[in-house]
């Protein structure tokens, strides 16, 4: 389901917004980049595994009981497993990023000096603490402490608790047992099936190295599904990687000064503006088997070198009017030769022609005309 190509970009876009909630904290903390990186991966993981989940859900609103569920009822219950896992669900799951990821950078800042100091539970401190994380509040204990490995916070969704380290001359430790009562009784939260909801939250995001609950119930797949999604993520995460870099590498030269070359014995100027960062770099993540993502940092010197090969008018000009041809230079790096896209523009108001980079490709396409 997930290898599809029009459900990665879902993936991509919900592991953008869990992202971009844990980013500031992860990027900006003092923690090993091999630990940043774990905490990234976690997030498209869960990802993954959320859009598996809604996807799911939706799949099985197609029929009931063997019979086809009509087009209307089947769009308002598609609507509402929407609202629920992209905007309901996601906003909790955007506020947890927030806090596991601030959590995750306290507890790598907290493994150091753990000879000096304990680890201290602290609440908000106001009216709106949950009754059941009140008594977690001041619970003093060691780094090493069993404790910390299931109740460090957040214990919950939207948990504002923290922890923090206070000097071990200054306090006493808390008793261990009453501690761990406690907080098993904050993380107990049973439904009508006596299934503790609450106890996915038992775990420790900084000593686990994962932003998410690790048992969650998106992961509740058989084992075989397991690998088969995880696979399938990690390939959208190695793609999501490769393109990011490649936009970042084209950022450098957007706004640097186009390139000029000869077009049917004309020099003309070749631009590079966000519709050529935008194809270039999917085309370097879609291709990276035979383009390296370094290459998207110097286009410019590759097309100053490159030499027009074939050309070919716009075939699907009822979709793309403004673009009236396409010119194909030839570019060598290596062993490897590949092609680079020029599109000819035409602006109807103004009769003005312009010319942009507009992809890369490892071959030409047969309805390509060479140059004799």
């Amino acid at each position: 389901m997930l290898s599809n190509p029009d459900i990665s970009p879902l993936v991509s876009e919900i592991a953008s917004a869990l992202g971009h909630a844990a980013g500031s904290t992860v990027s900006s903390a003092d923690m090993p980049a091999a630990m940043r990186a774990k905490l990234e991966r976690s997030t498209f993981i869960f990802s993954g595994f959320k859009t598996h989940a809604e996807l799911s859900a939706v799949s099985r609103l197609l029929s009931k009981d063997g019979v086809k569920t009509p087009f209307d009822t089947f769009m308002r219950e598609v609507k509402a497993i929407n609202q629920d896992y992209n905007v309901n669900y996601l906003r909790a799951e955007y506020n947890f990023a927030v806090h596991s990821s601030r959590s995750a950078a306290l507890w790598e800042r907290f493994s150091k000096d753990t000879d000096r100091y304990y680890l201290q539970y602290r609440t908000a401190g106001d009216e709106r603490v949950r009754e059941d994380h009140r008594p977690l509040h001041d619970i003093t204990l060691p780094f090493d402490d069993p404790f910390w490995a299931e109740y460090f916070p957040p214990n919950g969704w939207n948990c504002r608790c923290t922890a923090v380290r206070v000097r071990r001359s200054k306090y006493t430790p808390s008793d261990h047992d009453k501690a761990m009562a406690a907080g098993e009784r904050a993380t107990t939260s049973l439904d009508k099936h006596g299934n503790n909801r609450a106890a996915i939250f038992r775990f420790n995001p900084g000593a686990q190295e994962t932003l998410f609950p690790p048992r969650h119930p998106y992961y509740k797949v058989p084992q075989a599904d397991r690998q088969t999604i995880t696979a399938a993520v990690e390939k959208v995460a190695a793609d999501n990687t490769l393109r990011k870099t490649a936009v970042e590498n084209l950022k450098v030269f957007q706004s640097k000064p186009p390139v000029s070359k000869i077009i049917n014995g004309e020099e003309v100027d070749i631009l590079f503006d966000s519709k050529t960062k935008k194809h270039i770099a999917n085309d370097i993540a879609n291709n990276k088997n035979f383009l390296w993502k370094e290459l998207s940092a110097k286009l410019q010197d590759v097309l100053k070198d490159a030499t027009l090969v074939a050309h070919e008018p716009n075939i699907k000009i009822a979709q793309k009017p403004s673009a009236r041809h396409y010119y194909y230079f030839e570019c060598k790096e290596g062993n490897e030769v590949f092609y680079l896209a020029v599109e000819e523009n035409l602006v109807e108001k103004t009769g003005r022609h312009f010319f942009r980079l507009y992809s890369i490709t490892k071959t030409l396409r047969n309805t390509a005309i060479l140059y004799k």
